[in-house]
């Protein structure tokens, strides 16, 4: 078939070469192993992805989230529209309601969602 990509069938997930290059040129990375959505959505991209470009600015750009954000002792939710994703930190911004921009990681995001949630 002449496919490039290789599978790890015992534990049933693609083995990816961790990299991906967005429609601009720049090349992101994708954890094996995530729980977070945006890793989770970016790993389902990738599969559907043939040549591997991926526009993500209409992937997850003005999208909702909600995010943890704080010391482990004052841990709160926060909710708001995306409005950047930075992959070489693998931070995301997000605006809320209040006009605050919080800058979080990947890991810290609960869900994304098209509707406020």
């Amino acid at each position: 078939m002449g496919s490039d990509q290789r599978f790890d069938h015992r534990a049933g997930r693609q083995i990816f070469s961790r990299e991906f290059t967005r429609k601009d040129g720049r090349v992101a990375t994708i954890a094996k192993d995530t729980e977070n959505p945006i890793d989770i959505r970016l790993r389902q991209m990738a599969l559907a992805s043939l040549d591997g470009r991926l526009d993500l600015k209409s992937e997850f750009l003005e999208k909702w989230a909600v995010a943890m954000v704080g010391e482990i002792d004052n841990l709160r939710l926060i909710k708001g529209r995306i409005k950047d994703l930075y992959l070489s930190t693998r931070d995301i911004r997000i605006k809320t309601r209040k006009g605050d921009d919080v800058i979080t990681s990947f890991d810290k995001v609960v869900s994304v969602s098209e509707r406020e949630p």
